[in-house]
Formats: structure tokens, sequence, C-alpha cells
């Protein structure tokens, strides 16, 4: 994105993306309020999939209740996020 132009900050992604999808989980979050938290012992996993314009707007395309990982052994960020997921 740099290169090509469109982005001029080198910290784009925490600077302009991740707000954007921060913003927009929350947003669906609160929209599905009443769904969430059925179980005080239990916990969901989501997947959000999105897709950037041209003009770098952000599109919520859908939200999985069931996201399908596909797990290897050198798939770091999947051991990443079971880790972190289990910290919480």
């Amino acid at each position: 994105m740099i290169e090509s132009g469109k982005v001029t900050d080198p910290n784009w992604i925490e600077n302009y993306l991740r707000p954007q999808f921060k913003k927009s989980i929350m947003h669906q979050a609160l929209m599905a309020w009443p769904n969430f938290m059925r179980f005080s012992n239990t916990y969901e996993m989501y997947g959000f999939d999105y897709m950037i314009d041209e003009e770098l707007n952000v599109w919520l395309i859908e939200c999985n209740t069931a996201p399908i990982h596909s797990y290897s052994r050198k798939d770091k960020y999947f051991e990443i996020l079971m880790r972190d997921m289990l910290k919480i």
C-alpha cells in the first residue's frame, strides 16, 4: 500500500485499520448482545471477514460464529491465538 502511494503513514495498520476493525466488531457485538454470554463458564470464538475498497474503507462481509481453522504445527499464528484465548 505504501509502495503504491495509497498510504503515506508507515503505521497505517495500527493507526487506521485496527481502529476501524475494533469499531466494527464492537458495533456487531452491541447489536448481538442478547446472544452473547449465555453461559458464564464458556467462551466462543468469532471470525470476521472484511474487505477494503480502493478508498481504504473497511467493509464487513460476514461474521462467523464457528470459524474454521486449518491447523498445522507450523502455523504459529493459530498456536498464539489458542494460547491467548486460553489466558482470557
